[in-house]
């Protein structure tokens, strides 16, 4: 855990607490494909409910797709929708922010948003996070 200088912010306990629980279950890569889709659907909660930005959904998706998981298990062995919503997470943010860049880009955009939000549709009745 990286130490703050007088000068920056100090930590809250809480946030001390999910730091070292962040570095636990990425050494053990101990979170389920159902932890992965719980926190997933959290976070698509709380933005369609505009508690959390864009940004943040993409961040969520990306320590979930790539940092405690392993890209290649949740495409061969989690759920087909799941692999892939959250996957389009992990690159909307950039495609949003760059969709005025071209045409392509927006379209890519677009698509990535339409799959996510119709897997938070499809889902969010089934488990309410």
């Amino acid at each position: 855990m990286a130490k703050k200088t007088k000068s920056e912010h100090r930590l809250t306990p809480q946030e001390v607490f999910y730091e070292y629980l962040s570095e636990v279950l990425i050494a053990s890569k101990s979170i389920t494909e159902k932890e992965t889709k719980e926190i997933f659907l959290k976070a698509l909660r709380d933005y369609f409910e505009k508690k959390i930005d864009l940004k943040t959904v993409s961040e969520v998706a990306t320590e979930l797709y790539y940092e405690f998981n392993k890209p290649f298990e949740i495409e061969s062995k989690f759920d087909r929708d799941l692999a892939k919503a959250l996957f389009d997470a992990t690159e909307v943010d950039w495609y949003h922010d760059h969709q005025k860049d071209s045409p392509g880009t927006k379209g890519t955009y677009e698509i990535y948003f339409k799959s996510i939000k119709e897997y938070y549709e499809k889902t969010k009745l089934l488990k309410n996070p």
